[in-house]
């Protein structure tokens, strides 16, 4: 599958999350094999809503569009495949993963920080309960990787 995440620094748009170790060097971790990240960098007023959009149509890192979006109306209010918090402006830890469906609308996770911080948003899809999506600072999760 790959997985968009679509949020307020992107217009609510779709970028693709990059699976672990595609693009790191020789110390590959055989359990990165199901997992996604994508950095971001908070805007100016320090928070960034998010949902992640599944698509498993099996192609690499080309969204297919007409897959989980009306061809002519894409927009998150309209994705099939969301995953999202159970509770709207969920932290870290304070929430359960819904979906993937379409009922998402206004369920979404909010990270908090610094104007200009940068964090990662990992995706573990293989994971249960609290633990499937998580973020942590980019220069933390960038030493740790």
């Amino acid at each position: 599958p790959v997985f968009l995440i679509s949020g307020l620094w992107n217009g609510w748009g779709f970028d693709v999350m990059t699976k672990a170790g595609e693009k790191s060097s020789s110390t590959k971790d055989p359990s990165d094999g199901a997992v996604f990240r994508y950095d971001l960098i908070l805007g100016d007023d320090g928070i960034a809503e998010f949902q992640i959009v599944m698509d498993d149509w099996g192609g690499e890192h080309q969204p297919n569009a007409s897959k989980w979006l009306p061809a002519m109306n894409p927009s998150l209010k309209e994705a099939q495949r969301r995953l999202y918090p159970n509770k709207p402006k969920a932290g870290l830890g304070e929430a359960f993963v819904c979906g993937p469906d379409n009922r998402g609308h206004g369920l979404n996770w909010m990270i908090s920080g610094s104007p200009g911080q940068k964090f990662r948003v990992t995706l573990n899809p293989l994971a249960e309960g609290q633990k499937v999506v998580w973020w942590t600072d980019a220069h933390q999760a960038i030493t740790d990787a």
